[in-house]
C-alpha cells in the first residue's frame, strides 16, 4: 500500500470512529465496516476515494440518527468492567 493510502486510512479511521476502515490493495478502493452495535444493520461500504467513503459513512449515520439510533462518539469496546471482574475484586 502506498503512503498516501496509509495516510488516508489513518485520517478516515480518526474521523469515523464508528467504522473499521481499510484500503483494498487488490481493488484499489477504500472500505468501511460498522464497528458499533448500533450500526450493525448498516452495510459495509466501498469507495474509490476517501472523501466519498467519509460522505457515505456520514450519510448512513445520519439515517440511523433519523430513525432514533445514534452512533457513539467512540467505538464500542464492550463493558468498561465485566460483572465477573467486579465479583473477583
Amino acid at each position: 500500500m502506498d503512503e498516501n493510502a496509509k495516510h488516508a486510512v489513518r485520517l478516515l479511521a480518526a474521523r469515523l470512529p464508528s467504522w473499521i476502515v481499510w484500503y483494498g490493495q487488490h481493488t484499489g478502493h477504500f472500505w468501511a465496516l460498522p464497528r458499533t452495535c448500533d450500526l450493525a444493520a448498516a452495510p459495509h461500504i466501498e469507495s474509490r476515494t476517501p472523501a466519498q467513503l467519509e460522505r457515505q459513512a456520514q450519510e448512513i449515520e445520519r439515517n440511523f440518527r433519523a430513525r432514533g439510533v445514534s452512533p457513539p462518539a467512540t467505538p464500542a469496546s464492550g463493558p468498561s468492567r465485566s460483572r465477573a471482574a467486579e465479583a473477583r475484586s
